[in-house]
């Protein structure tokens, strides 16, 4: 049973016997007390050359760090379900990598909201969180309006669109007339 499966990373698997009771720690600190699941997390970290100790003690951190940052965004947006790990590593990357505020997370919640039909789509936000980052903004007072795109190509002569316009009025009162045939 459980003794096996320690003695299974231990032995057969490699992994230091102080870095299996890391994972075993890591484990029951977040709720999963499976030896099932402290043997895929520990094989796991092997696989990512995650064996040592202090490699071990590094990845723990990362991923209570990883946690903690969902935790904070998930608070900050009042979501109603908890992220997925990819997602926890996006709040990451904004709090921790970008150090985007509160304020500046909601921003970006709500344009993606209005953008997105109302649907949560963390993947659209980061975008936005990321052209935020890439252009050096610091606070909401700084965003610009998202600009509208038009549908179809954009004129900017005057005379063009102003024949647009006219040709678009007349679409909208043409009615076709059908006869009937017999």
């Amino acid at each position: 049973g459980d003794n096996a499966t320690l003695l299974y990373l231990i032995t057969t698997a490699g992994i230091p016997a102080m870095s299996v009771l890391m994972a075993v720690g890591y484990a029951v600190s977040i709720g999963k007390v499976s030896i099932r699941y402290v043997e895929s997390l520990a094989l796991a970290w092997a696989d990512e050359d995650v064996i040592t100790p202090e490699q071990v003690d590094g990845k723990i951190r990362y991923l209570q760090q990883t946690r903690a940052a969902a935790d904070k965004v998930e608070k900050v947006l009042e979501l109603v379900r908890p992220l997925t790990a990819a997602q926890a590593k996006m709040a990451d990357k904004w709090l921790n990598l970008w150090h985007f505020s509160d304020v500046m997370l909601q921003k970006a919640y709500a344009i993606m909201i209005e953008k997105c039909e109302g649907k949560f789509s963390p993947a659209y936000m980061d975008k936005i969180l990321e052209r935020w980052h890439a252009e050096g903004i610091p606070s909401p007072d700084r965003i610009e309006a998202p600009k509208t795109k038009k549908k179809g190509p954009a004129s900017t002569n005057p005379e063009q669109s102003s024949l647009d316009s006219e040709f678009e009025e007349q679409l909208l009162k043409y009615r076709p007339k059908f006869s009937k045939k017999g």
